[in-house]
Order: C-alpha cells, then structure tokens, then sequence
C-alpha cells in the first residue's frame, strides 16, 4: 500500500468506534486511496515534466512565466507557493503578475465572458470532405460507454477501460497539418476515442492525452465536438505531436462520473414529471453538467409547492430502491412501438437507437412493446452517458423552478454530492429559522424587533442566491 493507504488501519482503530462504517471493508479504502495516490503521482511527475522542460528553455532568464504557474496550478494541481518551492531550488522567481493574469482569465473564458484561441478550431463543410478525400475514417467512440461500477452498492466507484488512440488528422484555425508544438491550440481527431461529444444535452468531457513511449508530449482536451462522424479533440498541445502518433487517453473520470449522475437523474425527472403532472408534459430541452442539470418542459402554470415535493420526493424514491438501469441499441422501428417511451419531438434519432430504461430489461420491454412497463418506468432514446443503477445518482434535490417562455418551464435540479450539501443546507438553515421563530416568542415587548428584521432580510438574501 502507499503511504496514505497505510494509515487506513490505524484511523480504523481510533475512530473505528465512533464512525463504525469504517470497520466495514478497510480494504476497500485502501484500494481507493492507493488509486488516487496512483493517479496523483502520474499527474505529479507530468506537471514536473512540463516545469522541467520550460526551464530548460529559459537559458539565462532568472524568471518563470506566470502562465506556465497557473498551468502547474489548473491543470496538474500544483498550489502556487509548492511551485514557488520548486522554482527557488533553480534559483528562479515566479511571475506572480502574470499568474494572477492567467488566473483571472481562466476564470472569465470558464464563464463564456470571452471567445478562448480554440473557439475558430472546428470541421466545416469544406475540411469534413477534405478528411474523406484523403480517406480518414470516422473515429469509433463505442469506448465512451466502458466503465463498470466496482459494486452493487449506492457509493459504489467506477472502473472507465482504458483506451488508447491514433491520431488520424490534426486541424488548426483553416487547415490541416502534420505536426503541432508546445502552446499550439489545435483539433485531433483520433480513429478511437473513450470522449463523449457533446450531445443530446449533455456536454463534453475532459482530459489529457499523453503519447506512448513519451510522457513529455501530451493533448490537454478542453472540448469534444462530433463533426460527420470524426470526434474533434480541441486542446493545447505540450511537446510536439504529429499524425500517426499513438496516445494514451486519460478522462478526467470525476468529471465524468458526476455527468453521468446528472443525466441519469435527468431521465429519473422527466419520469418523475410525467407521474405528477401527468401524460402531457413533454420536454423541451436539457443540459447536463458536473454541477448541476437543467429541464425544460411544457407547462400552464407553475407548479405548486406540493407538485415540486411530489416530484422530488419520486425522484427520490427510485433513487433509494437502487433498481438497475439498462442500456441497449435496439432498432428503431422496434423501439418506436414500446409503449410509454420518451423522446424529444424534433430529435432525429438512428437507427439503430439507443434505449435507456430504469428496471426493466429492454429485451423486455422489446418482447411485450404494449405492455405498461415502459409507462411505469423511465424509458427513453439517448446516446448518453448513464449510471449502471439508480442508487449511484446518491440524492436528489430541486433547487428552482421558473418560467423560461410562455408554457414553458424550467427545473434547476442537484444530485451526488452538490446534492448532499444542498440538504445539509437546509438542515442548517431550518435550525436557524427555528433559533429565530423562538427568539421572536420570547420578545414581548418588540424591543428586539428591528435586529429581528434584518436576521430576516440577511437569511432571504442567502436562500434567494443558494444554488
């Protein structure tokens, strides 16, 4: 075991009594904490590569770009006084200017404020038939669906199979080219992929690219589009890579993972909808995210209070049960027929389609298409990335519910850990509403009254900017 891993015994002993979950399979904690150490490490030795290489290009500067700080930081996890650390050992000073620079600008390119360098990267018309011309087939992005859960369980981790790919094509802002170095932004496209693109709501991943035989040439993928067929990796290269170069592809697996909550608990709502408000609600658009997942559905009015808590409150239910989830391709005609089956009106779905249903195998559902199954579970067309069983989804909390359009409304919802704090929240603030309703009791003469409005006015505050 690594370091860490060897202290899961002796926590055990010590708090094994006050926490008696730990007692339950210690080994089981040691096997994830040693793969996080593991990962952690890889991803240490590549930030240490990349200090290492732009300080040997530095020559006779006694500097270190704050650029390439903020990189160590954002991408590799280096908090900014180790790198310090680390660049003082060479006797270098870090930019610190232009690191708080990167940093401000990372976080305003994050939040859509600014078109980023890659944003010109794409295939139009024009290249996809350059790609076929030059007989590049299309990449095979079936990997995107290996993972297994490591359990049965509600916590249960995930195992994603390892993947590799050859770079087929390199695009730049209007062209294709044969090679690209270090701080070039650019598109690959691969003949094999584990990426989802973004699709049907539900966005893409993210994750590094390393080439095998050389760790110190690597792809940071920051987006992942399906153009005709090719998956378009766009990043920013570190080293040099060319065509034809193999690669390792390494998902970022909690972002991942947390997407894949989400969009389960997506078709776990729109069920959970058609239960409370009946037959006629239809969805009208998506998004899923890390943080969160948004819905958007046909209505009259707003929902009451009592309808947002019945929906949850199913939602919730299923989630408990911990039934399992399917996925299968099926042909289209077939699926077409499997009553009580949702889909987006105007999708163009394939054929063959892929079908998605909450406890009930699709064989089944496709052996007796007319029977309630499908009405009494969620059964709907995606291609998406999904959970394994309902359970994995941990929790789930409404956080909104607002009017987008005319008819239309939209549901703002939580799951996993965003989830977990959102309820935490609430015990917490219920607490204090109940401190606050006995303070008032206990004020006869109102002496206290104006103190009592502004706790009042500071909670509405917190509760109209909670998530």
């Amino acid at each position: 075991p690594g370091f860490f891993a060897s202290l899961v015994s002796i926590v055990v002993e010590v708090l094994g009594d006050a926490f008696p979950e730990v007692r339950k399979d210690p080994q089981h904690i040691m096997d994830i904490i040693n793969e996080e150490e593991q990962q952690f490490l890889k991803t240490l030795i590549r930030g240490r590569n990349l200090l290492n290489r732009t300080i040997d290009k530095l020559g006779g500067v006694k500097t270190l770009p704050g650029d390439v700080a903020w990189r160590l930081y954002d991408t590799y996890g280096f908090p900014i006084d180790l790198t310090q650390l680390m660049a003082e050992e060479k006797n270098l000073l870090v930019d610190m200017e232009a690191y708080e620079a990167a940093k401000q600008n990372s976080y305003i390119l994050s939040q859509g404020k600014v078109s980023s360098k890659t944003d010109a990267i794409n295939l139009d018309v024009h290249a996809l038939n350059e790609l076929q011309v030059r007989n590049v087939k299309t990449t095979n992005d079936s990997f995107k669906y290996s993972y297994v859960p490591k359990s049965t369980d509600a916590d249960a981790d995930y195992e994603f199979s390892e993947c590799t790919g050859k770079i087929l094509a390199i695009r730049t802002v209007d062209k294709f080219v044969d090679e690209v170095h270090s701080g070039d932004s650019c598109g690959l496209v691969l003949d094999k992929t584990n990426f989802y693109a973004e699709s049907g709501g539900q966005i893409y991943d993210q994750g590094v690219f390393v080439k095998i035989g050389d760790e110190a040439n690597e792809f940071l993928v920051d987006r992942v589009y399906n153009k005709g067929g090719y998956i378009l990796h766009i990043g920013v290269v570190e080293g040099t890579l060319k065509v034809g170069d193999e690669l390792s592809l390494q998902l970022d697996i909690i972002r991942r993972r947390l997407t894949m909550n989400n969009h389960s608990a997506t078709h776990l709502l729109n069920h959970s909808l058609l239960q409370v408000l009946g037959p006629d609600t239809d969805q009208k658009g998506s998004l899923v995210v890390p943080e969160k997942l948004r819905f958007d559905f046909n209505a009259k009015a707003a929902m009451t209070i009592e309808q947002v808590a019945k929906t949850e409150n199913y939602a919730r239910e299923v989630v408990k049960n911990n039934i399992p989830i399917y996925a299968k391709e099926s042909k289209l005609a077939v699926a077409k027929q499997i009553n009580g089956l949702r889909s987006v009106f105007d999708e163009v779905y394939p054929d063959p389609v892929r079908v998605i249903a909450f406890g009930i195998p699709i064989e089944e559902l496709e052996a007796n298409p007319t029977g309630d199954a499908g009405v009494k579970n969620s059964v709907e067309f995606c291609g998406g990335t999904h959970l394994k069983r309902s359970g994995h989804i941990v929790d789930f909390v409404i956080s909104s519910e607002e009017a987008i359009a005319k008819g239309i409304r939209r549901i703002v919802a939580l799951t996993g850990p965003e989830a977990v704090k959102a309820l935490k929240r609430t015990e917490v603030f219920e607490q204090e509403l109940n401190n606050l309703k006995n303070l008032i009791s206990n004020d006869k003469d109102g002496s206290q009254s104006k103190e009592f409005l502004k706790k009042i006015a500071e909670m509405t505050e917190d509760i109209a900017h909670a998530t």
